[in-house]
């Protein structure tokens, strides 16, 4: 394909509001929606609009009573759920973490992080070790700066460097460790088999980043994509309609996980609780099946006394049970 130059023009919050307009987007409070473009940005805010566009979308024109309140709507849904899922995902990284560091370290000693005869591609590892050095250069953490100044080992016990490793570092760590019983070990520990767990933090480190940098969730299709399981696993949905390109899946997976690491948590209640506050959500590009809050791993209280399904056009209709 040949390439072109990028030949649009700036435009200021007034001509954004004009070109939307122009497209046919219902603008009725203009005060309200410049003070979103000027705080959110009009790139942000349109992947958020491309649900209201009419069927051919490079035309760039909107369905009839497309609003952007709507569109704004669809921001602040999304915006709430990578606020759930994150705090959720910050107990999950921190026993997995917790499990390597015990598990490991017991077997082996507190450095094994450091050697390569523990690991089977040596040049990640020797990667790996590069971005210890550059965290515990970087650190401000108490405990390691005293530990540099006091010791002459050139790396901290494995229970302190890695509380500053990254999720996506400690999912490679794992994947690059080399005895396999003791992997088992540890992702057993989740009721989990290795290769699968393996695949699943690597997505859920993939998944943090998206919300840490506050990048669109609600209909991305996952492109780190985690395994299906081959097994049947306790609690897991068996819904045939469950794709794992989705968000749905990866919401699944916290579920799972959280039964371990959390088992009082409140996570489907949350999520539950988020999809009734946006009744005109669309669920379906978040590959939520059909009576999704059925399957075990979604059963909650709250699910007990209100009922949510999806219609056939895609939108939540709550109502109680008797």
């Amino acid at each position: 394909m040949l390439k072109k130059d990028f030949t649009k023009p700036w435009l200021s919050h007034d001509d954004q509001i004009q070109l939307l307009l122009q497209r046919g987007l219902k603008i009725p409070n203009r005060k309200k929606t410049r003070h979103l473009l000027e705080h959110i940005c009009y790139y942000r805010m349109s992947a958020y609009w491309y649900p209201l566009l009419t069927t051919d979308k490079e035309a760039h024109q909107f369905k009839p009573n497309a609003r952007f309140e709507d569109a704004f709507n669809l921001y602040c849904f999304d915006r709430e759920l990578r606020k759930i899922v994150i705090s959720e995902l910050e107990k999950i990284e921190i026993s997995f973490r917790a499990t390597m560091t015990n598990i490991i370290s017991e077997k082996h000693n507190p450095f094994w992080y450091t050697d390569h005869s523990h690991f089977i591609n040596i040049n990640t590892h020797k990667e790996s070790l590069r971005l210890f050095k550059k965290e515990m250069a970087n650190t401000k953490e108490q405990s390691l700066v005293a530990f540099q100044a006091k010791y002459k080992n050139p790396f901290p016990p494995s229970w302190m460097s890695l509380e500053i490793s990254s999720f996506g570092h400690l999912s490679r760590l794992y994947k690059n460790f080399k005895h396999r019983p003791i992997r088992k070990e540890i992702s057993q520990q989740y009721n989990l088999p290795d290769t699968l767990f393996t695949s699943w933090m690597h997505s859920l480190s993939y998944l943090r980043n998206i919300c840490a940098h506050h990048a669109r969730l609600w209909n991305r299709e996952i492109s780190i994509t985690p395994a299906y399981p081959r097994k049947e696993i306790i609690n897991w949905p068996v819904n045939p309609e469950i794709k794992n390109n989705t968000t749905f899946f990866l919401l699944s997976i916290i579920a799972f996980l959280l039964q371990t690491v959390h088992p009082k948590n409140s996570f489907a209640e949350k999520i539950t609780a988020l999809i009734t506050r946006y009744p005109s959500v669309d669920l379906r590009p978040m590959g939520f099946p059909n009576d999704w809050q059925k399957e075990t791993l979604w059963k909650t209280s709250l699910l007990k006394r209100t009922h949510l399904r999806i219609n056939k056009r895609g939108h939540k209709i709550a109502s109680r049970l008797r």
